[in-house]
């Protein structure tokens, strides 16, 4: 039987490779198309390219999976807080497309009702995962206050939504 730590690390070191994968992938969008994105005050830039403050907002959530990913790996409370952050933040953006997407057209897209389908059913694994007992006692959760856990969660998804407002 494969221990629950094994499943941990390989967990971690998936979600830090799909996270440093997608960091680098905005990255490099936002570095070479920077002077188009400084002057475009619109969704999409000419090519198809996302506006910078979607990068940006991109980047950061791609960032909470890393740190989460290196938390799992490192057996720290981190890998708890982190992804639960991020599949916040992505049904957050999901959820947004959607109505965008409704508000515009009439119409629900197909696209954006899949995502958000997907991400649901991420979070509903991801949520009943990190919440087992042995996750728990893996992550030595109880050090912490259940209160400050949840609160550092949605003040993550804050700056996040802040990211993507503002800039």
């Amino acid at each position: 039987m494969i221990s629950l730590e094994k499943i941990a690390k390989a967990l971690g070191l998936l979600l830090v490779i799909c996270s440093i994968v997608f960091i680098l992938i905005d990255l490099q969008l936002l570095m070479t198309n920077w002077k188009e994105l400084s002057f475009q005050s619109y969704k999409m830039v000419g090519s198809g390219i996302p506006q910078r403050n979607v990068l940006l907002f991109d980047i950061f959530r791609w960032t909470l999976l890393l740190v989460g990913g290196i938390g799992l790996i490192e057996k720290n409370i981190l890998g708890w807080i982190f992804p639960q952050a991020f599949l916040l933040l992505s049904f957050i953006n999901s959820f947004n497309s959607l109505v965008v997407s409704y508000s515009i057209h009439q119409q629900i897209n197909l696209s954006s009702f899949a995502a958000l389908i997907i991400v649901i059913s991420f979070m509903v694994v991801v949520f009943r995962f990190m919440n087992l007992r042995e996750v728990k006692e893996y992550l030595e959760f109880n050090k912490y206050k259940r209160t400050w856990l949840w609160v550092s969660i949605f003040i993550l998804n804050s700056i996040g939504l802040l990211i993507h407002t503002i800039f």
